[in-house]
C-alpha cells in the first residue's frame, strides 16, 4: 500500500492530483482509519480558511500609501 503525506491529502483536498493519483488516494481513505482522520481534520481547516476574512492593518495601508506618495514625488521632480 502506498503512503501518502499530509502534502498529498491537502492536493486531493484541492483537487490538484491527477486521477490515478485521486483514485489511489480515495482507496487509502477506505482502508486506512488514521488517514481519513487525517483527510476529515485538513477538509474542517481548509473550509475554515475559506471563510476567513483578509484584510490589511489600517497602518500596513498608511505605510504603503505614504510610500506610494513619496515615490509619486520623486518621479515627479
Amino acid at each position: 500500500m502506498q503512503v501518502f503525506t499530509q502534502d498529498d491529502v491537502l492536493r486531493f483536498i484541492y483537487n490538484e492530483v491527477d486521477a490515478k493519483e485521486k483514485k489511489s488516494i480515495e482507496d487509502a481513505l477506505r482502508l486506512n482509519p488514521s488517514l481519513l482522520t487525517l483527510y476529515t481534520e485538513l477538509k474542517e481547516v481548509v473550509a475554515k480558511l475559506g471563510n476567513a476574512k483578509m484584510e490589511p492593518d489600517n497602518s500596513t495601508i498608511d505605510l504603503i500609501m505614504a510610500h506610494s506618495a513619496a515615490s509619486k514625488m520623486e518621479t515627479s521632480h
